[in-house]
C-alpha cells in the first residue's frame, strides 16, 4: 500500500492518565496541521480514562479508539502495533500525560517536508508539573551534550547527531516532542520491545544510521513530570541504568568517553546502593574496570 506523502498518523497511548487525558486529546484536536488519523489506545485503565476516550471518539468519528480488557504493560508494544497499522508518512506518538502547542505538527512537518534526508525532528520541551505549571526547559538539563546546541535550531547528519549527542545521552528526552518518518522506523527494524525503559533512546540511535536529525528551537511540546511519569522511573531505576549501559556499550565501544563513564558510573553506584543485588554489583564493577 502506498503511503500518502506528507500525511501524519497520531498515536496516543494511555494508562490511568484520566487527570491529564482531556487536555492531551484537546491538544491533538487543536493542531493546525490536521493528522490523517488518530489512534487512542487505552491499556486497561481503572480510572475515568475510557469514559473520556469514548466521548472524544464519539465527537471525532475518524479517530480509532481501542481498549485492553487487562493491562498489557509496556507502551512500546502499543507503539509498534499502531505504527504497523498507520497510513501516514509521519508518526507522532503523543503520550497521554503531555501537552502540545497547536503549531507542533505544522512546524515539525514543515522541517521534514523540506529536508527529505531527515529520519526525525524534535523540538524544545517545556517541563510542566502535574498542575501544568512551568518547571523549566528539558534541554537545559542535558549533562554530557553541548547545551548551546539546543539554543538554536539545527539540522545534523546522523553521524554528527550521534557523535555530539545521542551516543552520550538521550537528548530527545520525551517521545511526544518527536515527529518521525515511518519508512525510517521500519528501515531499522522498529522499536526494540526487549527494553522496558530505554527503547526510545535506542530507536533514535538506530534511526541516526539511516538519516539525519532536525531540532526546532521552540517549546512546542509540554513534557509533564509527576510521580508516575516515565522520566522519574528512568532517573531512579537500576533497570534504567543497566539498559542505558547496554546501549552505551554498543555505541561507545570498548573505550568509553571519560565524561560519559564518570557520569554513568555515579548513577550506577547510586542504583547499586539502593538495590544491592549480586548481579547488579557484578555489572557495576565490570563497568568500573573494563569499560
Amino acid at each position: 500500500m502506498t503511503t500518502p506523502q506528507g500525511t501524519i498518523s497520531v498515536i496516543v497511548t494511555n494508562y490511568n492518565h484520566g487527570r491529564y487525558l482531556e487536555r492531551r486529546l484537546e491538544s491533538v484536536h487543536a493542531q493546525t496541521a490536521t493528522p490523517a488519523e488518530v489512534f487512542v489506545i487505552d491499556d486497561g485503565s481503572t480510572d475515568e480514562s475510557w469514559e473520556i476516550i469514548t466521548r472524544w471518539c464519539g465527537r471525532c468519528r475518524e479517530w480509532k479508539c481501542s481498549r485492553n480488557a487487562e493491562r498489557f504493560g509496556s507502551p512500546y508494544l502499543f507503539w509498534d502495533t499502531a505504527i504497523r497499522e498507520a497510513k501516514g508518512e509521519y508518526i507522532w506518538i503523543a503520550e497521554s500525560d503531555d501537552d502540545a502547542s497547536p503549531e507542533f505538527l505544522r512546524e515539525s512537518k514543515s522541517m521534514l517536508d523540506e529536508n527529505r534526508e531527515l529520519s526525525f525532528v524534535f523540538c524544545k520541551s517545556e517541563l510542566i508539573d502535574e498542575h501544568g505549571d512551568t518547571m523549566g526547559i528539558a534541554q537545559e538539563n542535558v549533562k554530557l551534550s553541548p547545551k548551546e546546541d539546543f539554543r538554536r535550531p539545527f539540522i545534523l547528519d546522523g553521524n554528527t547527531a550521534l557523535r555530539r549527542h545521542l551516543s552520550k545521552e538521550n537528548v530527545v528526552q520525551n517521545v511526544s516532542s518527536v515527529l518521525f518518518r515511518k519508512e525510517k522506523y521500519f528501515a531499522v527494524g522498529g522499536v526494540d520491545t526487549r527494553y522496558t525503559l530505554c527503547a526510545d533512546w535506542d530507536l533514535w540511535i538506530r534511526m541516526c544510521t539511516v538519516g539525519g536529525v532536525g531540532y526546532i528551537d521552540q517549546p512546542l511540546n509540554r513534557y509533564r513530570v509527576h510521580d508516575r511519569t516515565m522520566r522519574r522511573r528512568k532517573t531512579e531505576s537500576a533497570e534504567n541504568i543497566t539498559e542505558a549501559l547496554h546501549i552505551l556499550d554498543r555505541v561507545q565501544g570498548k573505550t568509553y568517553d571519560r565524561r560519559v563513564k564518570a557520569y554513568y558510573g555515579k548513577l550506577f553506584r547510586a542504583a547499586v546502593m539502593q538495590n544491592p543485588k549480586p548481579g547488579l554489583i557484578l555489572r557495576y564493577w565490570t563497568f568500573r574496570f573494563f569499560a
